[in-house]
């Protein structure tokens, strides 16, 4: 098993100001990654996107100011990461019920608890070490907020774009809930919209910092 660093100290966060600090990590499912201590910031990034504590986060904190409900009392994350999004609705929305979490690598389950330390910080916290797609097809609970960010370096695995996939996504929802569906690439971008379609299924996009966004309503 690889080790990791701890969390940076004071001094190393100062001096990533003037001299950016980097940590590769390899990882079976999504290559090498990165630990990018820039700014003060501590980032998780794969080879080309930041998968964590980067532009990721404002952009999936921008999607959920466009649809957030104050009286959703649970939310579903697809693709942990390093947990910057748990992070966010703790912080930026003061959210304080429970997160449920789905993430396919290890790699990243680890560094999300013993690096960015969720678990402890975040509670009341529940991470699944699965992939999205096999975790969504099985269960029966349904969710006010599901935020859809699975990738592999830029790309969405294909399986979370398959139609059924998408079917048993949006049927997860409650009745008036939101999906947030973060992409990257136009040609995921146009099979998520043509798996909506199929089904009938409305939706709406928006390019949020170079990210297109797909949302839908739970009916």
């Amino acid at each position: 098993m690889h080790p990791l660093p701890r969390r940076p100290s004071l001094g190393l966060r100062l001096l990533s100001y003037l001299w950016p600090l980097s940590y590769r990590v390899p990882s079976p499912l999504s290559g090498a990654l990165e630990l990018n201590l820039i700014n003060g910031r501590l980032r998780l990034d794969s080879a080309e996107a930041n998968y964590s504590y980067g532009a990721l986060q404002r952009v999936l904190e921008e999607a959920l100011h466009r649809v957030w409900r104050p009286t959703w009392h649970k939310v579903l994350v697809l693709g942990l990461g390093g947990g910057c999004v748990v992070e966010s609705l703790r912080r930026k929305f003061g959210f304080q019920g429970p997160v449920e979490a789905v993430e396919a690598d290890p790699v990243c389950v680890r560094i999300a608890f013993e690096v960015y330390q969720v678990a402890q910080r975040y509670a009341p916290l529940t991470v699944h070490t699965a992939r999205a797609e096999a975790f969504i097809l099985q269960t029966t609970d349904r969710w006010p907020c599901i935020v859809m960010d699975v990738f592999v370096d830029r790309q969405v695995p294909p399986a979370c774009l398959d139609p059924e996939f998408i079917r048993a996504l949006y049927k997860c929802l409650l009745p008036g809930g939101a999906l947030i569906f973060n992409t990257i690439l136009p040609a995921d971008t146009q099979r998520a919209e043509a798996a909506l379609k199929a089904f009938g299924i409305a939706y709406w996009k928006e390019r949020i910092r170079g990210n297109e966004v797909v949302f839908v309503r739970g009916k």
